[in-house]
């Protein structure tokens, strides 16, 4: 795939424009038959849309590296402006280990066990519902069933799910949690976790091999 940068193709196409996300197609034929590498006039990058040069780029990690960015920016030479993807912006062995990490949850597989046990439980619920004949249909169907099949999926305990959704609040003491864990909504909705003070850090399972990121500082309730 070497090629005189004097001697490559050129193409005025944008592969971040609207037109593009919206068909992407006709743009990839032009790309595919200017040549096998084509110069992006408007970001001045290099592209490549045939199968065979695709292939190459990646299982190439050595040359075409993650690490320093799957975008435009080139995290080498310029700052980040964001936390880098464990796994999209990694090269092996960190990218390795975060892949067989996600496999063993969000395999085809795995997804397919998820679907029908999601599909069984949604199932349910609007059996229970139809038989009380009446319900409230925010709290007894569109929260209720996120804090059940998804939670359940994670290995999340089964109480204080309530305080997930989104205007939920956690009391300010462990006394107050034990007493007020009936309680479904907060009049002042505050989206920090128990025991934070202002930001908390993931805690990744010691067995997975993964980096510690930490979170950002949750959003000012408005």
């Amino acid at each position: 795939m070497v090629l005189e940068a004097q001697q490559a193709p050129v193409s005025e196409v944008d592969p971040f424009c609207r037109e593009f996300f919206e068909n992407p197609f006709p743009a990839y034929e032009k790309l595919r038959e200017a040549g096998p590498v084509v110069r992006l006039l408007r970001y001045d990058v290099w592209a490549v849309a045939r199968y065979a040069e695709v292939h190459r780029v990646l299982n190439d990690w050595q040359t075409f590296c993650s690490s320093r960015g799957v975008g435009l920016t080139d995290f080498a030479k310029e700052k980040p402006w964001r936390p880098k993807s464990l796994l999209l912006e990694t090269d092996p062995p960190l990218h390795d280990r975060t892949r067989r990490v996600l496999n063993r949850v969000l395999s085809a597989s795995v997804m397919a066990r998820l679907r029908e046990r999601f599909a069984e439980e949604a199932d349910a619920l609007v059996d229970r519902l139809l038989e009380r004949g009446s319900f409230d249909a925010i709290a007894n169907l569109a929260e209720a069933y996120p804090l059940t099949g998804f939670p359940d999926a994670m290995g999340m305990p089964r109480e204080n799910r309530h305080f997930l959704l989104p205007l939920a609040t956690w009391p300010s003491t462990p006394s107050a949690r034990a007493t007020n864990s009936s309680k479904r909504r907060s009049p002042k909705p505050n989206r920090s976790w128990p025991g934070c003070s202002g930001r908390c850090s993931a805690r990744p399972s010691p067995q997975a091999g993964l980096a510690r990121r930490s979170m950002p500082p949750p959003t000012p309730a408005s």
